[in-house]
C-alpha cells in the first residue's frame, strides 16, 4: 500500500491488519508456543528471602560533637537503591560465594528492594536447589553485614588515629610552652617583676587550656577504639532467611503473553512492510480514489463469486442489471454503441463479467452484440455456452464468411442475445486484430446493433487491449480489488489517454478469487 502524497488514515492501517488476520492469528499462536516453549526449559528454582533494616547512629557514639567533623555513611538517609546496588555487586556475592563453596554454583539470581517507606531491604536469592535457598540468602546477608561492619570499623579507625595526630601536636606544642616558661623563670629580673609574672601567668593557662583539650581529644580517641571493636555497620537482620517450601512458578502464563505480544508485534510490523511494497490494491476505498475522476458504472458485490458463468439470481446479478441499465443510458447519450471492455490486469472472470452484463442489456430488450476478442484465452463463448462452429479468428484469417459468424442466443421473452464466439487460442492473434478486416465488422456490428460489447484481454498482456480499444467508440475499464496494480492502472489510463478513447467509467469488482459465495446458480 502506498500513502505518498495521501492523507494519514489510521482506518488503512487497520483495513491492512483485518486483511491479514490469518497471519496475526499464526503469529499469535506461534508467540503463545515459543512462550510455553520457553517455559518448559526453564530450570525449577526456589527462593528464599530476608529482611534487614538499616540503622542510624550506629556507629557515632563518640562523635556527636560538631567540632569534629566525622561523618557516618551508613546513616539511614542513604539512599536504599545505592544500598541495593551494594548488596547485589560483585564483592558482596564474591564474598558470599567464598562463604557456600561448591553450593555457590547453585545461585540462580539475587535481587533486593526496598520496602515502602521504611528503612528495610528485602534481600532474596534463588537457587536451583531447594536445600541451598536459604543458606544462599543467609550468606548474602552475612556478607553485606561483614562488608558494612568493615568499612565502618575502618573509618572509625581512621577517625581516631587523626584525633591522635591533633594530640600529638597539641603535646608539642606544649612542650613548646614549657620550655617558655623555663626561659622566662631564668632570666627573671628585679627591674620589672610584674611584667614577667604576667607573661609566665599568660603560658600557663594557654598550656592548661591545651592540656584540657588532649585530655578530651583522647577520650574521644579512647571510646572511637571501642566503638571499632562494637560497630554493628548500621544494619540489623528483621526477618531471618527460611527453607522454601516449594519451586517458583516459572511465569508460564507471562512467558505465554509476551510470546503472544512479541508475535503479534513482529507480525503486524511485517504485514506493514510488506504492505508498502505491496503494488496490488487490496483496498476499496484506494481504488476507488485512484480511478477517480472517472465514474463508477457499478460494483460487484464482495462475498459473491464473480465467475465465468450467467447468474440467475443474487446480490451480484442485481448488480450487473445495475451495470447494464448505467452503460445503455450512457451509450445512448454519448451516441456510443461500440464499447471495449478491458481490465488493467488479468482479472478473475472477466469474461463472465462481459457475458452477465451483455445477457443483462439484451434482457432488457436493448439490441445487443458481444464479441468474444480475447483471442490468446478466449472464454467469453463459454461463459455464454455458445457452441463455436464458426469464430473470429476463422473470420479474420479469411476460412469464415461473415454470415457464418454470428451466433444467435436466446434469452428469454423473446428476446435474445447476439454473440460473436472464438473457440481456439490464437499465439499471436496481434496481426488478426489490426487488419481492416476486423475493424470493417466492428463497423458493421455497430450499425447493426444498438450496443456492442468487445471483450478484451487485459492490457497488462500485451498490444491486443490497445487494439480492441482503439476500435471502439468507449471503453469501459474493469478493476478488482486484490487483484490490480497500481502500477498496471496507472498505466492503463496513461495508455488510454494517449490512444484517445474516451473511457466511458468505471466496474469495480470488489469480489476475490477467495470469495465463495454459493448464493448464486449457473443457468
Amino acid at each position: 500500500m502506498s500513502y505518498d502524497n495521501e492523507e494519514f488514515d489510521i482506518r488503512r492501517y487497520f483495513r491492512v491488519l483485518a486483511r491479514r488476520w490469518r497471519v496475526l492469528v499464526i503469529a499469535g499462536l506461534v508467540g503463545a508456543l515459543a512462550g510455553t516453549a520457553w517455559t518448559m526449559r526453564q530450570p525449577k528454582l526456589y527462593s528464599s528471602s530476608a529482611k534487614v533494616r538499616l540503622v542510624e547512629g550506629a556507629s557515632e557514639t563518640a562523635f556527636s560533637r560538631n567540632d569534629i567533623r566525622l561523618t557516618n555513611p551508613f546513616s539511614a538517609a542513604r539512599e536504599l537503591d545505592t544500598e541495593a546496588e551494594i548488596v547485589q555487586s560483585d564483592p558482596i556475592r564474591a564474598r558470599a560465594a567464598e562463604a557456600l563453596g561448591k553450593d555457590a554454583s547453585s545461585v540462580y539470581s539475587v535481587s533486593v528492594k526496598a520496602i515502602n517507606d521504611s528503612d528495610v531491604l528485602q534481600i532474596s536469592v534463588r537457587t536451583r536447589d531447594q536445600a541451598v535457598a536459604k543458606k544462599a540468602a543467609t550468606a548474602i546477608v552475612e556478607a553485606y553485614i561483614a562488608a558494612r561492619q568493615e568499612e565502618s570499623t575502618a573509618i572509625l579507625k581512621d577517625s581516631a588515629s587523626g584525633i591522635t595526630a591533633q594530640i600529638e601536636t597539641i603535646n608539642a606544642k606544649v612542650a613548646e610552652l614549657d620550655q617558655e616558661i623555663l626561659d622566662l623563670a631564668e632570666s627573671q629580673t628585679d627591674e620589672n617583676p610584674q611584667i614577667t609574672e604576667l607573661m609566665t601567668g599568660s603560658l600557663i593557662a594557654e598550656r592548661t587550656s591545651l592540656l584540657d583539650r588532649a585530655r578530651e581529644l583522647q577520650a574521644y580517641a579512647d571510646q572511637a577504639e571501642v566503638d571499632a571493636e562494637l560497630v554493628t555497620g548500621g544494619v540489623r537482620v528483621v526477618d531471618s532467611a527460611t527453607t522454601p517450601g516449594g519451586s517458583d512458578s516459572r511465569g508460564l502464563y507471562r512467558n505465554i503473553g509476551i510470546g503472544i505480544t512479541m508475535g503479534l508485534i513482529l507480525a503486524i510490523g511485517l504485514v506493514l512492510l510488506v504492505d508498502i511494497f505491496d503494488e496490488t490494491i487490496h483496498d476499496e476505498n484506494e481504488l476507488e480514489s485512484l480511478v477517480r475522476p472517472l465514474p463508477v458504472l457499478g460494483r460487484l458485490p464482495a462475498g459473491g463469486r464473480a465467475s465465468d458463468t450467467v447468474l440467475t439470481h443474487g446480490p451480484t446479478l442485481e448488480a450487473y442489471r445495475a451495470i447494464s441499465t448505467t452503460l445503455a443510458v450512457v451509450a445512448e447519450r454519448e451516441s456510443m454503441r461500440a464499447l471495449t471492455l478491458v481490465s488493467a490486469d488479468d482479472i478473475d472472470h472477466n469474461a463472465g463479467i462481459a457475458a452477465n452484463v451483455a445477457m443483462e442489456s439484451a434482457e432488457s430488450g436493448t439490441s445487443t452484440m458481444v464479441v468474444d476478442a480475447d483471442l490468446r484465452s478466449p472464454r467469453l463463448s463459454k461463459a455464454l455456452g455458445v457452441s463455436v462452429q464458426q469464430s473470429l479468428s476463422s473470420f479474420l484469417d479469411g476460412s469464415e464468411g461473415p454470415d457464418d459468424l454470428i451466433h444467435k442466443q436466446d434469452v428469454g421473452n423473446d428476446k435474445s442475445l447476439f454473440v460473436v464466439p472464438q473457440g481456439r487460442s490464437v499465439a499471436d492473434p496481434t496481426p488478426l486484430l489490426s487488419a481492416p478486416k476486423f475493424r470493417s465488422l466492428i463497423q458493421r456490428l455497430r450499425d447493426r446493433f444498438a450496443l456492442v460489447l468487445i471483450e478484451a484481454p487485459a492490457l497488462s498482456e500485451g498490444s491486443d487491449g490497445l487494439l480492441l480499444c482503439d476500435v471502439a467508440d468507449g471503453v469501459v475499464l474493469i478493476v478488482q480489488v486484490g487483484t490490480t496494480r497500481r502500477d498496471h492502472l496507472e498505466r492503463a489510463r496513461q495508455q488510454l489517454g494517449l490512444l484517445g478513447t474516451p473511457v466511458v467509467g468505471v466496474i469495480i469488482n470488489e469480489s476475490t478469487a477467495s470469495d465463495a459465495s454459493a448464493a448464486y446458480v449457473n443457468a
